[in-house]
């Protein structure tokens, strides 16, 4: 078997978004420059895929006798609330050794990388069940950002102690359909985006686009900065999807912040008896230490804080959210183009007439004003949620439909 074979194309986050012929050799610069490594038909990929679902299909029916899988799609029918949490967990810690190995021998194998580069220790295995079983497991999910909870759009390197070298190393262990894939904002690449202040997802003005999709098979990866504004798209399939993330780093990662920081592993040390070396230059870089201390300061300042709110309550301003309102639209002369009608109305101009629609998505809050109009379906940019403009339904049953006004047809 050849370990590097595989079809490779990418996507420059300059319009239009097209994918075109990519080497092996030009991998990494193409990644360092934006642009989004899709890796397909490796076999070298769909043999480590199918070594890690028997990893984890074994423990899946060690701790339930009764439950054989052959795929991850109808996980969510055997398992259910905190089985499916406790399953979760369980296999995220257990194929942690497994995933960082891979990692290395996809940078150092299959993209024949000489030098030293490093490997962040954190794996993540992400099982998205359909967005109908979260709803009904919403309390016990939500906690799980990015492992069972879907993510909103935003940078990795806006937390948890991501450096802007870091690569993300993203592989489709099922089938990944439009439906329940990863979503990307090319256009928003080398942007100043003004760091949020959730931290896990950008402000809900903050301007979109159409974000690009994909389908993949088991073991094709994407390949991608994680300076790149990216999402989750919403579950409305009947399938759950799982994929695995590695993220690795040409150069010693310096953290832009010292926030959430885990240890980056040295690959010379990977795997082998001398482990603890690994992460040695990680345990004794400035962001470690300044993490731990910024932890203390954290401490005392909580103590601070509950004791003066025992003691000493105050009231707090409400505050205010930055309207973009859209003055004199000339609405007729901008067809399925969304505009902002006042602070939380949104109007679009249709062959049907004018609609008139809530603002902000009903499932996270997306602002429907950067959404975009597709087949007599209003998407939401954040999480691809799509809403009929006939009748305001959701295509997922756990969202509540949109309240629609419609006008008078055009003349």
């Amino acid at each position: 078997m050849l370990v590097n074979q595989a079809k490779i194309t990418a996507i420059s986050p300059q319009p239009p978004y097209q994918e075109r012929s990519c080497s092996l050799e030009e991998v990494l610069s193409r990644v360092q420059q934006g642009e989004i490594i899709i890796i397909r038909d490796s076999e070298f990929m769909k043999e480590k895929v199918q070594q890690f679902n028997q990893i984890a299909f074994d423990s899946i029916h060690k701790s339930h006798p009764d439950i054989e899988l052959q795929s991850w799609k109808k996980l969510h029918l055997y398992l259910q609330g905190e089985q499916l949490l406790g399953i979760n967990q369980k296999i995220n810690q257990l194929t942690e050794p497994f995933l960082l190995q891979w990692a290395k021998e996809f940078v150092s194998d299959f993209l024949q990388y000489r030098d030293r580069f490093y490997l962040y220790s954190d794996t993540i295995v992400r099982t998205f069940v359909p967005y109908q079983v979260f709803a009904e497991n919403q309390s016990t999910f939500l906690p799980h950002l990015g492992t069972l909870q879907l993510q909103s759009p935003h940078r990795d390197s806006w937390g948890g102690g991501f450096a802007e070298t870091a690569i993300n190393l993203w592989i489709a262990t099922d089938e990944v359909s439009l439906g329940n894939s990863m979503l990307f904002y090319p256009q928003q690449w080398g942007k100043h985006i003004p760091l949020p202040t959730a931290i896990t997802h950008i402000e809900r003005n903050h301007p979109l686009e159409k974000p690009l999709r994909f389908a993949l098979q088991p073991g094709d990866t994407l390949l991608f900065s994680v300076e790149h504004l990216h999402s989750s798209e919403i579950n409305t399939t009947e399938d759950t999807r799982c994929a695995v993330t590695m993220r690795f780093s040409l150069t010693f990662p310096q953290s832009p912040s010292f926030d959430q920081w885990r240890s980056w592993y040295d690959s010379r040390w990977v795997s082998t008896r001398w482990k603890w070396l690994a992460q040695a230059r990680s345990h004794f870089s400035h962001a470690h230490i300044g993490y731990r201390l910024k932890n203390q300061k954290k401490r005392w300042q909580r103590i601070k804080n509950h004791l003066q709110n025992r003691f000493f309550p105050q009231t707090t301003p409400e505050k205010t959210e930055s309207l973009n309102i859209t003055p004199n639209v000339d609405l007729k002369a901008h067809p399925h183009v969304i505009k902002i009608k006042d602070a939380r109305t949104c109007v679009v101009n249709t062959e049907d007439g004018m609609i008139e629609f809530p603002r902000y998505c009903p499932h996270q809050g997306g602002d429907l004003a950067q959404g975009y109009i597709e087949e007599g379906k209003l998407y939401c940019a954040w999480h691809n949620l799509a809403f009929d403009l006939e009748t305001g339904k959701p295509n997922c049953a756990a969202i509540p439909p949109l309240s629609l006004k419609k006008q008078i047809p055009n003349p």
